[in-house]
């Protein structure tokens, strides 16, 4: 290549060994020489168009193939990241994210709070799951059976990605796992590829979560395909037999040490809010704000007076960043998530709570004879920016102001479209003092 042949060579003693090898010397870099990085009129931007190769568009700007090199001497972008930097083609783009992403689902584990048992965390976050000794083994477990004990559908693990919270499966096979009663000492685990159960594995439920086990299952050399007779054969140990047994007692160890897991792998369910079958439209980079509000009932009594058309209750002391409803008595109950009762403020304006402001608090309703004797509380938290996954996912489970990995590649691949290059009057000149600074 053109490029490359401008550059010195130099001796090389790769081996140690006194045997001298002629290189091309890769290492001397150069940066754009003084002159022409201080004359803007020496360069200018350009966009990429769709499908041009870095000769091609050389040739397109200065009728020849062998000015390519500038581009990656003059982008920094392209010095660091060589020709895979160099911005794809539409068509190339899409086989590019069809290959890394086909073959795989993601899934959302945020970390909160166990959905059926509060103030439990039983995070799959903790799990060892990249660690080399077990990520080959460890599968991705539905219990079809809803006990805990029966027939699982199950996929593999391929990475637990910590900063996002998102585990990454296979998805292009799934797995019918039955353990055997009594352990493995009594017999070998069922394990047959199957064709079913894709939707009701890769969904959540009705109550937005999905409930799921890791396990690390021991034998590959055990994985059938449905309609297998002589299975014996499939169930033989293999050569690493103790080491895969080994790990797996690892495993379950360094698991059952987590808080929150106990020493029975069937017991321990992690839960996943969010799943996402093509993975390329799974989250890449969380933005936007999110706040909360933590419902806390109270029961007080209301200081009350008849005001002209008006009954008036007075809360003392109210707290900041406290917002107060009004509740009634049975004929006008408080629901949360339903209607909440509707007020006069200080000001007669309706509204349908309060700001704690550190002051008394005036709740107004028109007389009618109805009494009033508590009020409901609400902690509030204030919108924070979304900085990390964690920022977004811990507060709202099913956070969707995102950026995808499609999408980010996509943002990725149009920003490399813009290059810096230097105007066909100046190319040449160029060439020739880059080349000079070169064999100095």
């Amino acid at each position: 290549m053109a490029f490359f042949k401008q550059f010195p060579t130099i001796n090389v003693d790769i081996n140690h060994d006194g045997i001298i090898d002629v290189s091309t010397d890769l290492w001397r870099y150069v940066d754009i020489i003084d002159e022409f990085a201080d004359d803007s009129f020496a360069y200018q931007k350009i966009r990429v168009p769709n499908e041009v190769r870095p000769d091609q568009l050389s040739h397109q700007l200065y009728g020849s193939p062998d000015f390519y090199w500038t581009f990656f001497v003059l982008n920094d972008f392209l010095k660091g990241g060589g020709i895979n930097a160099w911005a794809k083609g539409d068509t190339e783009l899409q086989t590019f994210m069809d290959d890394a992403y086909s073959k795989y689902a993601v899934m959302v584990f945020p970390p909160v709070e166990d959905p059926t048992n509060a103030g439990e965390f039983p995070l799959i976050d903790g799990m060892p799951i990249n660690n080399p000794d077990y990520k080959d083994q460890l599968y991705l477990l539905h219990d079809l059976t809803g006990t805990n004990e029966g027939t699982y559908v199950a996929a593999k693990i391929v990475y637990w990605d910590h900063n996002r919270y998102q585990l990454w499966v296979d998805k292009t096979q799934l797995y019918i796992y039955t353990p055997v009663a009594g352990g493995t000492a009594v017999g070998p685990d069922s394990i047959v590829k199957t064709d079913d159960y894709f939707e009701d594995f890769f969904s959540v439920g009705a109550d937005g979560y999905k409930a799921y086990h890791v396990r690390y299952l021991d034998n590959p050399q055990k994985i059938l395909s449905a309609g297998d007779i002589d299975s014996d054969v499939f169930y033989e140990d293999s050569d690493d037999s103790e080491t895969l047994a080994a790990n797996q007692l690892g495993w379950e160890s360094d698991v059952t040490n987590l808080p929150n897991f106990s020493d029975s792998e069937a017991e321990n369910l992690v839960y996943s809010y969010q799943i996402f079958t093509d993975a390329q439209k799974a989250p890449h980079t969380y933005s936007g704000f999110v706040g909360s509000t933590t419902a806390t009932a109270s029961t007080s009594s209301l200081s009350a007076a008849i005001v002209g058309a008006y009954r008036v209750l007075t809360l003392s002391n109210s707290q900041y960043g406290v917002r107060y409803y009004l509740a009634g008595t049975a004929s006008l109950p408080f629901v949360d998530g339903g209607t909440r009762i509707g007020f006069y403020n200080s000001d007669n304006t309706l509204v349908t709570f309060l700001e704690g402001n550190g002051d008394d608090l005036v709740f107004k309703r028109i007389n009618s004879g109805e009494t009033y004797s508590f009020y409901q509380t609400q902690a509030v938290i204030e919108p924070i920016e979304v900085l990390s996954p964690y920022d977004a996912l811990s507060l709202v489970p099913t956070y969707d102001d995102y950026i995808s990995y499609e999408d980010n590649h996509i943002a990725e691949n149009d920003n490399a479209r813009e290059v810096r290059v230097l105007r066909p009057d100046r190319i040449r000149e160029f060439a020739k003092e880059f080349n000079g600074l070169l064999n100095r």
